[in-house]
């Protein structure tokens, strides 16, 4: 989970970082090779996109 960051893009470009639990939930993964379900609390608006991205610690 502190592995994604997840944003909503509006339509016009603007980026807003979503919050676990605040505006989505996780669900599986857990290892490296395991695969999870991203879940939002609210779903996305029409023009609007998701985008989940893993952020590994150098």
């Amino acid at each position: 989970e502190s592995d994604l960051k997840v944003y909503l893009v509006a339509a016009d470009g603007t980026e807003t970082l979503q919050t676990i639990t605040t505006h989505y939930t996780v669900t599986g993964g857990g290892t490296p090779a395991a695969t999870g379900t991203v879940e939002m609390v609210t779903a996305p608006a029409t023009g609007e996109t998701l985008v989940i991205l893993r952020v590994l610690p150098i």
